[in-house]
């Protein structure tokens, strides 16, 4: 089984990563435009206050995403482990009985999408687009949300990992769409995390059909009955 790291796999990055990553090297254009934009409009002192307000915001929200990305990865490894062969038919049973609905099976791909989204978002903030930057984080962490709540009870998550993400990033979440930050770089490990999660895929072992719930005891006797008066009319 993979898990992305053979070095031919780092140059099949996806066309949104690509994007991305050109849109980030005229970051300093795009900031500089911006900056000089939000000049016209304040003097140096608010201007030099509204940019190291941004920068700080964007630091944190950087760290931020680092750390969900961070423990997406983690996770992911955990599905990779309960997917292998060996561990997944410790599960089989409990995940093909339909009763069971919480077992599901374990899928390490499904943490691609919140990941590739947190990469944009990583690229925006490096650029200095930080309205548009904090929007992206937003909407990754609705989808990192509803990953989680997707995930499968096999994969044992702990409190530690789900708290930071419901109490978001510590600087408020107030930009605006055109708010602008300086340009940096984006953290080389930001960028090794999101592409590795973007780069699985493991898959779990198919298991058979959930087994159809039996109906309750007293739903047969009904029918019986039913089956009888029909039977006396006639």
């Amino acid at each position: 089984m993979q898990d992305g790291k053979k070095r031919n796999s780092k140059k099949s990055g996806s066309d949104a990563t690509q994007a991305s990553a050109q849109q980030a090297q005229k970051g300093g254009d795009h900031s500089t435009e911006q900056l000089k934009a939000m000049g016209k409009k304040l003097g140096n002192d608010e201007l030099q206050q509204r940019i190291q307000k941004g920068n700080a915001s964007r630091d944190e929200l950087m760290d931020f995403l680092k750390d969900r990305l961070h423990t997406m990865r983690d996770v992911q490894k955990r599905e990779i482990l309960a997917s292998d062969s060996t561990n997944h038919r410790e599960h089989w049973r409990q995940i093909s009985d339909q009763q069971k609905t919480e077992v599901t099976n374990p899928d390490p791909t499904r943490w691609r999408e919140a990941a590739r989204i947190y990469e944009q978002a990583a690229y925006q903030l490096a650029r200095g687009s930080l309205g548009r930057g904090q929007q992206l984080v937003e909407k990754a962490m609705a989808e990192e949300k509803r990953t989680f709540d997707k995930l499968t009870s096999i994969i044992h998550v702990t409190e530690e990992e789900l708290q930071e993400l419901e109490s978001g990033p510590d600087c408020a979440m107030d930009a605006a769409p055109t708010d602008a930050c300086a340009a940096t770089e984006v953290p080389t490990e930001v960028q090794e995390l999101a592409r590795a999660i973007q780069r699985v895929t493991e898959k779990a072992p198919e298991v058979p059909g959930r087994k159809r719930v039996r109906d309750p005891w007293w739903t047969l006797e009904e029918e019986e009955e039913e089956e009888e008066e029909g039977g006396g009319a006639g």
